[in-house]
């Protein structure tokens, strides 16, 4: 990885400072936001999470969320049928057992998460298409811009550690220097977290392949990897804006585990290119729940 020069950090800070206040007033482009997860009590308060940060986005603009649930574990019900009740705007795909155990290397591993992703950026219907993640709350800064976003440009965000304790999200509470843990540095490319906000055009994703499928065995740094595809296939690098990270013991800031899959250099071999069906594109869907679609 490497550093962006110093005037390259003054340019994106000056631009978010001058466009942002004019960009309320222009009218926003449709973003999807792409989640994926799984039924397995990763963390006691999972859906609680869910619901607080789409209550908020959707809130604040979002056009569509595209949720994605991988490999559900037999006997426990679909978070999926919670959420299309809740959100009307939000569709899911289920990607059944079978699909998980063809591409899966590591028996650790029980969401695919990249993979899943893949899944969501293939049958998302805006031209604009978020990965982003089910603990990760957009700020404020962040909605404005989707009025000036351009192709080729791959949007990330600063992101802050952030004690969340189950309440409602409001400004204040966003604001209050208390909750922040950790400010992540924006001087790398990628920014620290890209897994947390990669905002792109769909036919930038599409000509990237989304992320990386030949990783089967990993999960960290494959939000850096697919970063650095974004830009090797025509991208360039901008920030928008604050993003906050539910803070929860099962992060890999606090430790590494089997689940977090082996390290990998994410700038090796680059630009890849996946399969033509790539995001289990070649799968049929059945319809089993309004907006509900499982993958056959």
């Amino acid at each position: 990885m490497f550093r962006v020069n110093a005037a390259r950090r003054w340019s994106q800070w000056a631009s978010h400072r001058a466009f942002n206040p004019a960009a309320g007033l222009m009218p926003k482009r449709a973003v999807s936001a792409v989640l994926c997860g799984r039924n397995d009590n990763y963390t006691p308060d999972f859906k609680e999470r869910i619901d607080t940060c789409l209550d908020w986005a959707f809130g604040n603009g979002l056009a569509e969320v595209i949720w994605v649930e991988w490999n559900p574990p037999e006997g426990a019900p679909l978070l999926a049928e919670d959420l299309t009740r809740r959100f009307p705007r939000l569709r899911a795909y289920v990607v059944p057992k079978r699909f998980h155990d063809d591409i899966s290397e590591n028996p650790a591993f029980g969401l695919m998460e990249y993979h899943a992703k893949n899944v969501g950026i293939r049958r998302a219907s805006t031209d604009w298409i978020c990965c982003t993640n089910a603990d990760i709350i957009w700020g404020p800064d962040v909605f404005p811009w989707f009025s000036l976003l351009r192709k080729n440009v791959v949007y990330q965000t600063q992101r802050v550690d952030f004690r969340w304790t189950g309440e409602t999200v409001t400004v204040p509470l966003l604001e209050d220097r208390s909750r922040h843990l950790k400010h992540y540095r924006t001087d790398y490319i990628p920014i620290e977290g890209p897994g947390d906000f990669t905002l792109a055009h769909r036919d930038h994703w599409f000509r990237a392949t989304g992320y990386d499928e030949s990783l089967r065995n990993h999960r960290r740094w494959c939000d850096d990897r697919g970063i650095h595809q974004l830009l090797a296939v025509g991208g360039r690098l901008g920030r928008i804006g604050t993003t906050y990270h539910m803070d929860h013991a099962n992060s890999s800031n606090h430790s590494v585990s089997p689940h977090h899959g082996i390290e990998f250099n994410p700038e090796a071999g680059l630009p890849y290119r996946n399969q033509p069906d790539w995001g289990v594109g070649k799968a049929g869907s059945r319809a089993i729940g309004e907006r509900i679609w499982m993958l056959e």
